[in-house]
């Protein structure tokens, strides 16, 4: 009877396992200087991966629509976000060495419009959200009652088929959804981070100020003994455009250094 009792558990175990059914959502990325890339968003049950593919390797690049020159900061790995049960843990290159961090993002404080509109075959919500430095806006799609989205845009009734970042600091398109069985890359990505030392979001929030700020010191002791012929830009973006969380108060510190 015992034995009978394990091998009806287990069989149980394993129709679960199976009736669990997993996704994979593809996504376009642009970003604010029209380069694009897939990403795409893993989801089984609680946990999630989204991983932004981008092969570009750290320097100085062109935009090829203005011919104007920008700083990308990449590597092989490049920008990834793993969550479960709503808590992200962040992954982002950061000049030479990596920042990893993570955030509880299950009560996100989504606002609805009430604007609604077509995507593909769908019929879409727009929901806005400012978050860590940031503000959203995307549409989703109740008609797929996902409530992961990319990101660690979690919480809304509906899988999220359009985000717009920062007036097109960059922007996510759905390409495709398909059923798949359990994504290898969810393994993958959750040793990484134990593998890791991920920081509280207020660790990593410090950490992010302190390393700007060092920077910019050093950019302006530069300039400085170039003569002056150069002038430094008191607009911030250029040291906020590489992290997908502004930590509060980066830019009041860094403009109190002159």
């Amino acid at each position: 009877m015992k034995k009978q009792i394990v091998i009806l558990f287990s069989l149980l175990i394993c129709f679960s396992m199976l009736s669990q059914v997993s996704y994979k959502i593809d996504y376009e990325f642009t970003d604010q200087h029209n380069y694009t890339c897939d990403s795409s968003l893993y989801i089984n049950s609680d946990e999630t991966l989204f991983k932004i593919n981008d092969t570009r390797e750290t320097g100085i690049k062109t935009d090829e629509s203005t011919n104007d020159m920008f700083f990308v900061i990449n590597d092989e790995l490049s920008r990834f976000i793993y969550c479960i049960n709503s808590k992200s843990h962040t992954r982002i290159p950061y000049r030479g060495r990596e920042l990893t961090y993570e955030f509880d993002s299950s009560h996100l404080p989504w606002s609805f419009t009430g604007n609604s509109k077509k995507i593909g075959d769908y019929n879409c919500s727009e929901a806005i959200l400012d978050l860590n430095g940031r503000s959203y806006k995307v549409w989703f799609t109740s008609e797929i009652p996902i409530n992961y989205g990319p990101l660690k845009l979690n919480g809304l009734p509906g899988l999220i088929l359009e985000v717009i970042v920062d007036n097109n600091f960059f922007h996510l398109k759905m390409l495709n959804i398909k059923k798949v069985s359990y994504p290898k890359e969810l393994n993958d990505f959750k040793a990484y981070f134990k593998s890791k030392k991920v920081l509280p979001y207020k660790e990593y929030e410090s950490l992010v100020i302190k390393l700007m700020a060092e920077r910019k010191i050093k950019k302006i002791a530069q300039i400085a003994e170039l003569g002056g012929l150069l002038t430094y830009a008191k607009d911030q973006r250029s040291f906020t455009k590489h992290l997908i969380d502004i930590p509060t108060n980066l830019v009041e510190e860094l403009q109190k250094i002159n």
